[in-house]
């Protein structure tokens, strides 16, 4: 469903970024990572062996986005 990049510039080291990837639905997780079903095995393998000595944490969570419970701001009138 989508990919993003961002990069802390406040309250955090300069050098993180945080990558995001965005699913419709839990199902799509099971079908594997992004880079592998787009890259293939090989493609992936390659795009992580780039990576090598400028990642230095890796860390994974899934969120679900519930819209009823999320925030919405109201417009300035």
């Amino acid at each position: 469903m989508g990919y993003a990049v961002s990069q802390t510039v406040l309250g955090g080291d300069i050098n993180e970024f945080t990558t995001l990837i965005f699913y419709d639905s839990f199902a799509d997780i099971g079908k594997g990572h992004p880079f592998d079903r787009i890259l293939g095995a090989d493609g992936s393998r390659q795009l992580t062996a780039k990576a090598v000595g400028i990642v230095t944490h890796v860390e994974r969570s899934v969120v679900r986005y519930v819209p009823e419970l999320s925030f919405a701001p109201r417009p300035i009138t």
